[in-house]
């Protein structure tokens, strides 16, 4: 191996927030070279797991948080009366379960939980990190702690022994949800990041000279919403729940398992008609690389259109609807993140964010497992 690595993820990083105003830092240390990064179609989860193993989600297993499976839940739980509740009680009340019982409520109506699970990976995928245990690479990973405490936690570490050190900054992405995408607090915040992340460079500067390689990107952009829908109620005004059909309702997605044939094809029509998003079909979810061989991410994908938000979802927990989101085309110019290679050339202005697997492994001098789907930089 020639050299470290340090890789830094700046959570819902818009590339059009790069300038040398905002961030004087890493503007500098990209020499200007910075290039668009295309994230996957769904959520950050989604989008970590097609970083660390360089496939997209329909061959790595993990696209949403939830599928449908009908299992047993504590009867209790179901019948609670959380949803009469205050809202400040109510997302209390979830967040205590959830920890006491190891499970996730988020802001799902109760009676439906017995029908959602959590997806498992395709253990058949290795991740980055399986390869860096396998060829005895010593890494880090520092994935929650916000960037204000950020550097302190790192430095209590002695890395000067570690081969790879992975950081992610996720300050950005509740304020984007909350404010929007172009006002003071964002580019506030852009500016603190940029500090967050000379601090960061500089400790491992000192500790590793001039022996490591930088990559600085971000999993994906955000967009200012300017239109809500409450999804949910409008279809409940032709179908039945449980009865017809079971949904669940993302953000930006909303899925759907039928019963009959018929419901089906009526709910495309009015999904169409709505004229606030697309029904996709197979050709568009392969090209997304969320076709799957079963039903358990949805039977019906509805995708909204950019700055268009379902509200109230299953997933948001803020008392109200968010002025930025992220989550959609991932061609959208809004949800286009950034990349940094510093002392690096490309060709291309734009890159897959399944490339920065085989990337990183070429790197650290690794081999690329048969299983990626990006293609290396260099």
């Amino acid at each position: 191996m020639t050299n470290k690595l340090l890789f830094i993820l700046l959570d819902a990083f818009r590339h059009d927030y790069f300038n040398e105003k905002l961030m004087p830092f890493m503007y500098e240390l990209s020499n200007n070279k910075n290039y668009k990064l295309e994230s996957v179609l769904g959520y950050s989860e989604a989008v970590k797991q097609s970083l660390i193993t360089g496939t997209y989600p329909n061959k790595n297993g993990l696209w949403a948080e939830f599928i449908f499976k009908s299992k047993t839940l504590s009867k209790w739980i179901r019948c609670l009366p959380l949803d009469h509740f205050p809202h400040s009680v109510n997302v209390g009340c979830r967040h205590f379960i959830s920890s006491l019982f190891k499970t996730e409520l988020r802001n799902i109506p109760l009676p439906l939980l017995a029908y959602f699970d959590h997806p498992l990976r395709n253990l058949k995928i290795p991740t980055i990190y399986d390869i860096f245990t396998e060829n005895k690479i010593r890494f880090y990973e520092y994935d929650g702690p916000k960037g204000k405490t950020l550097h302190k936690i790192i430095s209590k570490t002695d890395h000067k022994y570690s081969d790879a050190v992975f950081i992610k900054i996720p300050d950005l992405d509740l304020i984007g949800h909350i404010y929007g995408t172009h006002c003071r607090k964002v580019y506030t915040k852009v500016t603190e990041i940029d500090k967050i992340v000379e601090k960061i460079v500089k400790y491992f500067k000192n500790i590793w000279k001039d022996m490591f390689d930088t990559i600085i990107i971000s999993d994906h952009g955000m967009v200012q919403v300017r239109q809500y829908i409450n999804l949910e109620r409008y279809i409940k005004k032709y179908f039945k729940e449980k009865r017809d059909f079971f949904a669940f309702y993302d953000a930006t997605i909303a899925r759907f398992w039928f019963k009959r044939d018929l419901v089906r094809n009526r709910m495309t029509k009015i999904l169409n008609k709505l004229n606030i998003g697309l029904v996709l079909d197979s050709e568009a979810l392969k090209s997304y690389g969320v076709h799957f061989s079963d039903d358990r991410y949805g039977e019906l994908i509805f995708l909204l259109n950019p700055g268009t938000v379902i509200f109230p979802n299953f997933y948001s927990v803020l008392p109200f609807p968010p002025r930025g989101m992220h989550g959609y085309d991932p061609e959208f110019p809004g949800m286009l993140g950034i990349a940094l290679l510093p002392n690096h050339s490309l060709e291309r202005n734009q890159i897959k964010v399944v490339d920065l697997f085989p990337t990183i492994l070429d790197m650290l001098d690794l081999p690329h497992p048969k299983t990626c789907q990006g293609k290396s930089l260099f």
